[in-house]
């Protein structure tokens, strides 16, 4: 059985100030500290109280670190991405997204091994656009620093062999763990890279994200076809592969923008170059609050991205007037353009109501481009 302690070491203050390292932890890679860049929305705008208020701002660089490898000695490891080290120090980093509290549902005596070295992009979120927002790009920063070493990842329902293959891996000899949250695993050796960005304040590194999306898209045929996709679409959830409860009245809420001209299509039901050929050849995406809006990583500049929300930040604390979330992440390090939409006074939860005329309200006043 693998050690237990509720001690933790907080890994980006030690990365940040150069303090030194808890022993089998060592820095493999980072980059230079110059190449960070952040990116700023061409437009940004909230709908609230009825009008549309420009909220555009440039991310606060400061909360970014260099593109970074650390590798540590019989780590342990579980479905969620927390790490603890040989003494059972929890690790704590929104760098590379390691929660000291992903432990507390793991039963200690359920831990196996995974022999010899690997590199680690797990985490818990399982959508497809956290895959976009937090995986692509350690995918490709594991890759390059270790072509050879076999990786440890969870499983996407959506496109996820798409990605693993993309980044150069064969998504057959990737180790998925599924969602096991009460099991862990101690590996020989583990290479965990960072970000492109990170959760607090959800800032992005712009260079990062343009360069990996240029890697990702590299084979998609951005030619053939083109003018046969819509220029605004309305991206809703009907296939199977949702498994988040969204707006309870979502037809409604599509009706409003069929209204305006919008087409409706389900990307989880394209192949995955279909739907960047989708997304590059729109001049407007909308959606939901959730995982659409990353879509934007695969649009042209100009795109324009509608999401429809609720009152709420994260963890469903009051809005405040352009508050970074992942979607700017996106249009933020892409110089692409945002809209939200306001549309309950409420917080957002599983089967939220938005009110139908408040969109219908936002989109006919829509600042456009």
């Amino acid at each position: 059985m693998a050690s237990w302690t509720d001690a933790e070491f907080d890994l980006d203050f030690a990365l940040r100030s150069g303090h030194e390292l808890p022993a089998g932890v060592q820095v493999e890679f980072m980059a230079d500290p110059d190449s960070i860049e952040v990116g700023t929305a061409e437009s940004d705008f909230d709908f609230l109280d009825g009008r549309w208020v420009d909220v555009r701002a440039t991310p606060d660089i400061s909360r970014l670190f260099p593109e970074t490898v650390i590798s540590i000695e019989n780590a342990e490891i579980n479905s969620r991405g927390a790490v603890r080290l040989a003494d059972g120090t929890r690790i704590s980093s929104m760098l590379f997204n390691t929660r000291p509290g992903d432990w507390d549902v793991v039963d200690r005596s359920l831990v196996s091994s995974i022999p010899g070295k690997r590199s680690s992009v797990v985490q818990g979120a399982s959508g497809f656009g956290h895959w976009l927002i937090q995986r692509v790009g350690r995918l490709m920063t594991a890759h390059d620093f270790a072509p050879t070493t076999r990786l440890i990842s969870a499983a996407l329902p959506h496109s996820g062999d798409d990605f693993y293959r993309r980044s150069g891996y064969d998504p057959e000899k990737v180790r998925r763990l599924g969602r096991q949250f009460r099991k862990s695993w101690i590996v020989d050796r583990v290479y965990l890279p960072s970000y492109a960005g990170v959760n607090g304040g959800r800032v992005a590194d712009a260079r990062r994200f343009k360069r990996d999306m240029a890697r990702l898209l590299a084979d998609v045929d951005l030619t053939s076809g083109m003018p046969a996709y819509p220029e605004r679409v309305f991206l809703g959830r009907r296939s199977e592969s949702s498994t988040r409860e969204g707006i309870r009245n979502g037809l409604e809420v599509e009706q409003v923008f069929l209204d305006h001209g919008y087409e409706f299509i389900d990307p989880a039901s394209l192949p995955f170059d279909e739907q960047v050929r989708l997304i590059r050849s729109a001049k407007v995406i909308a959606g939901e609050g959730g995982s659409f809006a990353q879509n934007a990583m695969y649009g042209a500049p100009g795109l324009t991205v509608v999401v429809v929300n609720a009152n709420n930040g994260p963890n469903k604390s009051p809005y405040t007037p352009g508050r970074k979330t992942y979607g700017r992440m996106a249009t933020d390090a892409l110089g692409l353009h945002y809209r939200r939409i306001n549309a309950s006074e409420h917080a957002r939860h599983p089967g939220w109501i938005a009110d139908p005329d408040i969109v219908r309200r936002a989109l006919a006043s829509m600042p456009i481009p």
